[in-house]
């Protein structure tokens, strides 16, 4: 269900627009079980907005495959909606590493200690020119189930995970 090529290449200049809206669904007679394994990836395969210089890939770094959401270089907004299991360690990663501040201090790790859903909003940098990968990840020791968002739920289908990425400014 990964999505390889969801990219306007008219809209992905240098200086142009960069944003994009996904989310992942879930249905009660889906055979696709919503977990994420550790060291697994949490996935967005369905656009709710035309993506704009942004596609979802599967990517290798360092001999490590990863899976995330391609985008030009730039400082960038990135906001998160999820409801994982109890106990679950969920992490931001740029290029396979997770940011850190001007002081070099690691940030973008959420741990579940609640029964309510938990969202982000942090401001990244993606280095390079082109080519940057943004993910988040099952960082814990254990296998997660993630679970409806409120007020997501239409029929049989709901809502498990929600990302907004847009680019501040570029580099």
């Amino acid at each position: 269900m990964w999505c390889l090529h969801q990219k306007n290449d008219d809209l992905s200049k240098e200086d142009g627009p960069v944003y994009g809206e996904f989310i992942r669904t879930f249905t009660f007679d889906s055979v696709s079980l919503p977990i994420v394994q550790p060291g697994g990836f949490v996935v967005f395969p369905d656009p709710t907005v035309r993506p704009s210089g942004v596609e979802q890939v599967s990517s290798s770094i360092d001999g490590k495959e990863f899976e995330g959401l391609s985008v030009p270089g730039g400082v960038y907004r990135i906001r998160w909606a999820l409801n994982p299991s109890e106990g679950a360690e969920v992490t931001l990663q740029v290029n396979g590493k997770t940011p850190t501040s001007k002081d070099k201090f690691p940030y973008g790790k959420q741990i579940k200690d609640s029964k309510e859903p938990i969202g982000a909003d942090y401001l990244v940098l993606a280095p390079k020119k082109e080519g940057n990968l943004i993910s988040i990840i099952n960082s814990g020791s254990t296998l997660f189930t993630l679970s409806e968002l409120p007020n997501t739920r239409i029929g049989n289908r709901y809502i498990l995970t929600q990302i907004q990425v847009k680019r501040i400014s570029p580099l």
